[in-house]
């Protein structure tokens, strides 16, 4: 049986949440057990901020955010830059493609 507390906060690719600095954190892909692979984006400076992991309870309790089609055309300028696509395939381990299918 499931219950309803669950359906409510279950973290799934693709969400978005605010991060401390400013920057949107955008779940790409699951890691291992209860942990996530991310990717900041900084929106206003055109650029991606960080990559990472980081465990599922931190976005439990927290409502994830909708991307408005700016946004993600924003995002989409990030990704051709190819400081930005060496940055996470290289050191994250991030496929680009798995952050264009998770928009």
């Amino acid at each position: 049986m499931i219950k309803l507390k669950d359906l409510l906060t279950e973290v799934k690719p693709g969400d978005v949440y605010k991060d401390s600095g400013g920057d949107i954190l955008l779940l790409v892909k699951p890691f291992i057990r209860n942990k996530w692979r991310f990717v900041n984006f900084n929106l206003q400076n055109r650029m991606v901020s960080g990559h990472g992991t980081t465990p599922e309870h931190f976005y439990d309790n927290t409502k994830p955010l909708k991307l408005s089609s700016s946004h993600k055309n924003t995002i989409k300028k990030i990704l051709k830059n190819p400081e930005d696509i060496d940055y996470l395939e290289k050191d994250g381990d991030i496929k680009v493609k798995d952050v264009l299918r998770v928009i």
